[in-house]
């Protein structure tokens, strides 16, 4: 799972681990640079969708992912 999260432009990668349920855990994520997840997003067959969690204004103020799907956070709490 990628995770686009703030501060803006930190992309996560979410690496499952054995027995581990918890993103915060010591090397339970890695930051991606624009370029790697660019081309991960490219190269995925079938191609991945976008869920931008961010608040509306967030969305566009600070930009997106052309296509990226906006879900608000709070309705997934």
């Amino acid at each position: 799972m990628i995770v686009i999260n703030r501060p803006p432009g930190a992309v996560r990668e979410i690496v499952p681990r054995k027995g581990a349920a918890d993103p915060d855990a010591p090397e339970a994520y890695r930051v991606l640079s624009t370029t790697t997840t660019r081309s991960m997003l490219q190269a995925a067959r079938p191609p991945w969708r976008i869920i931008d969690l961010r608040t509306p204004v967030e969305y566009i103020e600070e930009g997106h992912i052309q296509g990226a799907i906006l879900v608000e956070l709070e309705r997934l709490e």
